[in-house]
């Protein structure tokens, strides 16, 4: 009969996905959750778990790679703060959708993100808007672009 690997291969084609996202967060069961939730969605992900290791992933890839960028706040070696400030001034990534996301949320944390160079701020407790908030940043953006 045949063998188990032929299959295995017989699936069905992968479905382009919606785009790619790098999900930055320090909390590993966090991280994992957000992954397997938007990867069920239909995005393609990458993760890193600090903005140190989010840049080399970025300086490794075209900013057309990535679609939106989805990044916690805090975070140890470098905070989403830090990590939101080198991507706008890293070249060719200046205006990649960022969308924050915190488990902090006050007015003085948004202003402070907002400022870093995220375009929009997600409570953790409001995952379930994750998507709706991604892709608001993309359109922001895209109006941002169209309107300059």
């Amino acid at each position: 009969g045949r063998n188990k690997t032929e299959v295995l291969e017989a699936k069905a084609p992968k479905v382009s996905s919606k785009g790619r996202l790098p999900i930055v967060d320090d909390g590993n069961f966090f991280r994992k959750h957000v992954e397997f939730m938007l990867t069920k969605m239909g995005w393609e992900v990458e993760t890193a778990n600090n903005g140190d290791l989010a840049m080399k992933v970025l300086a490794g890839s075209s900013s057309s790679s990535f679609t939106a960028i989805v990044s916690d706040l805090e975070m140890p070696t470098m905070d989403g703060f830090t990590f939101a400030q080198n991507v706008r001034k890293a070249k060719g990534w200046s205006s990649i959708p960022m969308l924050a996301m915190t488990s902090s949320y006050s007015d003085p944390v948004v202003a402070r993100a907002l400022e870093s160079g995220f375009d929009q701020l997600l409570p953790k407790d409001q995952l379930d808007s994750i998507e709706t908030l991604i892709n608001n940043v993309i359109r922001m953006r895209k109006e941002t672009a169209h309107a300059a």
